[in-house]
């Protein structure tokens, strides 16, 4: 391979990666296959992550890749509502999108993971030291359909239920997330501007 993991784990077994390559219609000579004799998954930097063999079939599922890029595989994200895919043949191109996004061009292409590698560790670094931090609040649509809900679920990648989500952007100035870097959710944010909007935060760097 050429990057390293910042955590790397044990190599999956020939079972389970024939279990994906059968589920989600891989290409045995898709990049997740190789990388996943050499490790099941792992973290690429603090906040990016490749699937493991367990994970990679429900978060296909969950933001219904073969719907929306049926030539696709979501392989990874970063842990702050964007994705990375690659199509499901030996293409060995990634694109690194926002969550919701209705189009691979939206995003930002890389011609090998470990120069989406090297884009999102410069990210991290810049975060650290720009002090343009946000908290994503809510505007309060009063009508808010499941529809709209699902895409906010997806964009910011949200762990709560659908029905808490749903509670919180109902009403006027609800925090969904704080602390977050602007950049980072900024197509998100404009994406979905009736529903959620940026709030400058205050919460007072330490460090």
């Amino acid at each position: 391979m050429e990057f390293e993991f910042l955590n790397k784990n044990k190599p999956a077994s020939e079972k389970e990666i024939t279990i994906v390559i059968k589920t989600l219609a891989l290409s045995t000579e898709n990049f997740m296959v190789k990388l996943w004799r050499s490790s099941n998954g792992g973290e690429l930097t603090q906040n990016l992550k490749i699937y493991s063999t367990s994970e990679i079939i429900e978060r296909n599922k969950t933001y219904e890749i073969d719907i929306y890029f049926p030539e696709c595989v979501l392989i990874g994200d970063d842990s702050g509502g964007r994705l990375i895919i690659t199509k499901k043949t030996d293409d060995n191109i990634f694109y690194f999108i926002d969550a919701g996004s209705p189009s691979l061009e939206d995003g930002q292409k890389f011609l090998s993971l470990k120069e989406l590698t090297e884009f999102a560790c410069d990210e991290e670094a810049n975060s650290r030291i720009n002090s343009d931090n946000i908290d994503i609040v809510s505007t309060g649509i009063k009508q808010i359909t499941a529809k709209e809900v699902l895409l906010v679920k997806k964009a910011l990648n949200l762990e709560a239920p659908i029905g808490i989500i749903k509670d919180l952007l109902s009403k006027k100035d609800k925090t969904l997330l704080c602390n977050v870097n602007k950049y980072k959710y900024e197509k998100s944010i404009k994406l979905l501007s009736e529903i959620i909007i940026a709030k400058p935060n205050n919460t007072i760097n330490k460090n």
